[in-house]
């Protein structure tokens, strides 16, 4: 008997069997493709679209793949999806090297109250793969509309178009004749005939055309009482105009369709229909619809609200507001405007509550929240009149306006205080009553710019240090989440050498690490040699490319090179939101 070879493989099944463990090899060698997940949901939010992610997995990563997806109805229908579509089937593509393939989806946001609705997608067979488990994913788009936002309360005088009960077209005598006030409290020009513009549907609101100038007088003898008193003890005042259809001047006028204009005859806020508007107010809203603009008072600071938007403005109180034109020095320029709300309040209106007003029209006309799928950014700005923007357009030349215009954040998404001064009492007030504001709204730490130098010299260096630095450490006693992002001194302004000199020591005094404890962020502005070198700023009481000719103030160049130069507060500041 010959010897048995036991390293011989033996032929124990026949063919077809041979076959099929073959094929069933080869199977098993295919890739598995799965979801990642059987479920997946997103909140559609109030307008614009939002993408959600659909993720398939394979178990190899060799090769390039191509797996069909089925699309699966649900409840949700064609208005739901991105450019009023259903997304239908999709193909999952995966490239050499990845073991993962995606799709997006995208969701419409809209600001009505509805269920929760659903889609789906289902995987389907092939010949270069197995299905693996979930080979089916539900897709969930969440209702976050809860109906009309409620306005505030202490509402003293709301006036509606609709109470004048007029058809479409009709012409409008005083458009405040039937607010419950005496013609003479608001309107400058009682004569002109304004027009009734009727709503178009349930979506919609009444409005009054203006063919000329109306003024809501805010302090004027004739004002109703309530209009009187801004800044009194019992916590200020608040109006907020809702208007829209922002025209273009006609034959013979120029100008804009709103400003608010303060007690001294400084333009707080003007609304253009154009971007050549002083401030450029409204020219980089979410969309062309509806606005809210206004002012609310405490005491000797004005909050200009646009948009659900707040900035913080120290100065005179608010003068009036005017709609269809505005005065300046006696010169009449005109615009006009649809007008379809005027809201009067007892108190100065928080920054929550700002923003409600806001919502509350944008949710009556179904109008897409302003960037509101995007996270609210705000950022508070400490230092003198350089910060606040003096002689680069107030409010709206300073670094708060133009970082957020720059960060592409939109009217109604973002909120800064401009605090002027190392005033101490003014800083603690207004981190009281609004800080805890904002953080309540984003959830996240305020970003806080500082610096100063012009005010404080005169001091030895010491305590012009030590004064910065006590605004740092209180700063942070009062809101320990705060992020602080400090800057060191421009010229001060002065041909003094010693005060120079002092400059050059205090911005050596931070450049020291160890002098920076609770500084986020350290932002040396006089290395720039455009504005941070002795010297630069005039002494001969004119302009030059960075100084105004009051030897102190950047100008518009100046201002751009603090916001964007390489030594400027945008991208720290952009870090840090």
């Amino acid at each position: 008997m010959a010897d048995f070879d036991f390293n011989r493989p033996i032929n124990v099944v026949g063919p077809a069997l041979a076959s099929a463990l073959a094929m069933a090899q080869a199977d098993l060698a295919k890739p598995i493709v799965y979801f990642t997940s059987a479920t997946i949901s997103a909140a559609e939010g109030n307008g614009g679209t939002k993408i959600l992610t659909l993720t398939v997995r394979r178990s190899t990563l060799a090769g390039t793949l191509n797996v069909p997806a089925a699309y699966v109805p649900g409840t949700a229908g064609a208005a739901d999806f991105a450019n009023n579509t259903l997304p239908g089937d999709k193909v999952f593509a995966f490239v050499d090297g990845s073991d993962t393939a995606t799709i997006d989806i995208g969701i419409s946001g809209d600001t009505d109250v509805e269920d929760a609705e659903t889609f789906g997608y289902r995987l389907q067979s092939g010949s270069g793969y197995r299905l693996g488990t979930p080979s089916s994913v539900t897709g969930t788009i969440l209702n976050d509309d809860t109906g009309i936002t409620p306005l505030p309360s202490g509402i003293v005088a709301h006036w509606d178009p609709a109470s004048l009960g007029l058809a479409n077209g009709a012409t409008v005598e005083s458009w405040t004749d039937k607010a419950g006030q005496a013609q003479t409290a608001y309107t400058s020009d009682s004569t002109t005939k304004h027009t009734f513009v009727a709503a178009t549907g349930a979506n919609d609101l009444p409005a009054v055309r203006t063919s000329g100038q109306a003024v809501l007088r805010t302090v004027d003898a004739s004002s109703p009482a309530v209009l009187n008193s801004w800044g009194d003890a019992t916590g200020g005042r608040s109006i907020i105009v809702v208007a829209r259809n922002f025209q273009g001047p006609g034959a013979g006028m120029a100008g804009a369709a709103i400003a608010a204009v303060g007690d001294d005859g400084t333009a707080i806020l003007m609304a253009s229909q154009t971007n050549t508007g002083t401030f450029q107010t409204l020219t980089d809203c979410a969309d062309a619809g509806m606005r809210t603009v206004g002012f609310t008072q405490r005491g000797n600071a004005t909050y200009v609200n646009v948009q659900g938007t707040t900035l913080y403005r120290y100065g005179p109180a608010g003068g009036h507001i005017t709609i269809g034109g505005w005065r300046d020095r006696g010169t009449q320029l005109v615009g006009r405007a649809d007008i379809l709300a005027v809201l009067v309040f007892d108190h100065a209106l928080s920054i929550a509550e700002n923003m409600a007003v806001h919502r509350h029209f944008c949710d009556r006309l179904k109008q897409a929240y302003p960037g509101a799928d995007n996270p609210r950014a705000f950022y508070l700005a400490l230092g003198d009149s350089i910060t606040h923007g003096e002689a680069a357009g107030g409010a709206f030349g300073g670094h708060p306006y133009k970082i957020a215009k720059a960060l592409g954040r939109p009217w109604g998404t973002w909120a800064n205080l401009a605090i002027t001064g190392y005033d101490w009492p003014t800083i603690e007030r207004v981190q009281a009553e609004l800080v805890g504001d904002i953080r309540g709204l984003t959830g996240r730490p305020v970003v806080t710019q500082m610096f100063e130098f012009a005010n404080m010299k005169g001091n030895p260096l010491s305590s012009i240090t030590a004064g910065a630095r006590a605004v740092i450490d209180k700063l942070l006693a009062l809101d320990p989440q705060m992020k602080i992002v400090f800057g060191t001194s421009t010229d001060d302004g002065t041909a003094s050498a010693a005060e120079k000199a002092k400059r050059v020591d205090y911005n050596a005094y931070w450049d020291n690490p160890a002098n920076r404890t609770g500084i986020a962020s350290y932002v040396p502005i006089h290395l720039d040699p455009n504005i941070g070198v002795d010297g630069c700023a005039p002494t001969n009481r004119q302009e030059n490319a960075y100084f105004s000719a009051d030897n102190l103030h950047p100008n518009g160049g100046g201002q751009d090179v603090l916001d964007a130069g390489t030594y400027g507060f945008r991208s720290p500041i952009s870090a840090l939101l």
